[in-house]
């Protein structure tokens, strides 16, 4: 693999006193390709990337992707010894410290900023390496996050149309929609599907479509809990069935009958298709997306308790640079999510 900075990218001048180096093919598209990322980057993106070695850059990566020192010494072939050592010398160039050495080991403040510097700059590297030189790391992958409705409803639908059509492998981190956010800005990953229509310095956001969700329950017990339809007071007293202590989607519902999430009882089921399973077994109530109703089919053991429904945009995230493989898999994205999402509010 070529590893290098675009400061070393250089062509030597020949022995005889032309005016202009001699350049061969393979330093023309070097350059050329570094020109080109030049014109694209952002000052901030350039300083790190020509202070900072691809190596220990690439260190980093594994040491949080990979969940350990050495764990990350395996995945590179080098010694744990090592990667402790490239990490402490660029908390040196950085002056401040990166990453916070616990089992497993996380980011600080401003490793987190290095890191979603990091992502770009291998992503480019390894565009590089396939683009100019025709070397294809293997089992690369890119890492997104998704929240956990899209993955169950749609975005299987993209990861199977872009890794036929492209070969890559992704990493998929779930969490809810304002959590993949977070994990955005903090460079854990390179794009992402989120709530949030506000696109931070750097990056570019642009509206999918509206995911839709219903309350439902199973007949038992909306006899049981809701014996006269449904209702603030009903609502407080029959068991509600959470994605997490941060459901926004519930909360959104909730609020539509002026209760908050903290006046009901409560069960937490991180999963989409284990609420679905929960509100079948008459665990509770649940905001279910419409996609998965749908899929049900009239057999469903499940019924809508109200006409109304809860919309939330949705948006897909990526940074302004963004490589091939992330533009090829933004076009999956896009024509996927038009296929099965709702218009926009």
């Amino acid at each position: 693999m070529w590893v290098g900075k675009l400061s070393a990218v250089a062509v030597s001048k020949p022995a005889s006193k032309a005016p202009y180096p001699a350049l061969s093919i393979k330093n023309t598209h070097i350059l050329l390709f570094s020109i080109t990322i030049i014109s694209k980057v952002s000052l901030d993106l350039l300083k790190v990337y020509t202070m900072l070695d691809l190596k220990d850059l690439k260190c980093l990566i594994e040491v949080i992707d990979e969940g350990g020192f050495e764990a990350a010494a395996k995945k590179l072939c080098i010694s744990a010894g090592a990667v402790s050592q490239r990490i402490r010398r660029m908390e040196t160039q950085v002056g401040k410290p990166l990453v916070i050495r616990r089992n497993p080991p996380y980011l600080t403040a401003a490793g987190e900023r290095v890191m979603s510097f990091a992502r770009r700059i291998w992503s480019m590297q390894m565009e590089m390496d396939q683009s100019i030189l025709g070397d294809v790391p293997r089992n690369s992958k890119i890492a997104i996050a998704v929240n956990q409705d899209s993955l169950t409803c749609w975005f299987l639908k993209v990861i199977e149309s872009f890794t036929e059509a492209t070969g890559m492998f992704v990493e998929v981190i779930t969490a809810d929609s304002e959590m993949t956010e977070e994990l955005f800005q903090k460079g854990r990953v390179l794009a992402a599907v989120t709530s949030n229509p506000k696109a931070i310095p750097g990056c570019k956001s642009k509206p999918l479509g509206a995911a839709e969700y219903e309350i439902v329950c199973s007949r038992d017990f909306a006899l049981k809990y809701f014996p006269n339809g449904l209702s603030a007071e009903a609502l407080k007293h029959a068991p509600g069935l959470y994605f997490d202590r941060q459901d926004l989607v519930a909360a959104g519902l909730l609020k539509k009958f002026d209760v908050d999430i903290s006046e009901t009882n409560r069960h937490f089921i991180p999963g989409s298709a284990e609420i679905n399973r929960a509100a079948e077994l008459g665990l509770g109530w649940c905001a279910n997306s419409i996609l998965i109703s749908r899929s049900n089919g009239d057999d469903s053991p499940l019924i809508k308790l109200c006409p109304d429904t809860y919309t939330v945009n949705l948006y897909w995230k990526t940074w302004d640079l963004a490589t091939s493989e992330i533009q090829s898999l933004s076009g999956h994205v896009y024509k996927i999510s038009r296929a099965c999402l709702s218009k926009s509010e």
